[in-house]
């Protein structure tokens, strides 16, 4: 076989070899939902990295244990947590001491279980944001956590509002000229 021949058929072979398999010719529907899934995907990917925060309906309700939810975004968390260190919010909102602890320790393990290194994220009960949070974002997110705490002790609320209902009342029909 001549050396210009065996070049030739090489070329040959390579250059089919190196199709894709990619159709153009395919339901045009069919790549579309295959585009907009991986967009979604990833924007939610990044708005979890963004907002780096387990809130409690992350978690199973009242337990320590992560539920469906919960596992989802701590595995894009640990992924990120195990290149890079950061800032992790674990969110309280009105939940006794000893169960928040318990989250927070569950947290801390999910993490380790992923490889995440002990003291490469640093755990808070900070909220939400990232980088491009404006001020204004802040201060709505930070009133309706006090909203939230406020809604949370409902009897305490209700019994004094009853009482300062009933002294307005009386103060009222004392100090007002009818």
């Amino acid at each position: 076989m001549r050396p210009a021949t065996a070049l030739l058929l090489c070329l040959a072979l390579g250059a089919s070899a190196c199709r894709s398999t990619y159709s153009h010719e395919g339901p045009t529907g069919v790549r579309n939902m295959w585009t907009a899934n991986e967009i979604r995907e990833a924007s939610l990917r990044q708005a979890i990295l963004s907002q780096s925060t387990l809130y409690p309906y992350h978690f199973v309700p009242g337990a320590a244990e992560l539920n469906e939810l919960g596992w989802r975004d701590m595995e894009i968390l640990a992924a990120h947590f195990a290149a890079h260190a950061g800032t992790l919010s674990v969110r309280r909102g009105g939940l006794a001491e000893e169960l928040y602890r318990e989250r927070l320790q569950s947290v801390e393990t999910a993490l380790a279980a992923a490889g995440v290194a002990p003291g490469r994220v640093r755990i808070s009960d900070a909220p939400p944001g990232g980088a491009g949070t404006t001020s204004e974002r802040m201060l709505e997110v930070l009133e309706n956590a006090q909203e939230e705490l406020r809604s949370d002790d409902v009897s305490t609320s209700s019994q004094s509002s009853q009482t300062g209902s009933s002294s307005t009342q009386s103060g009222t029909a004392a100090g007002s000229p009818r």
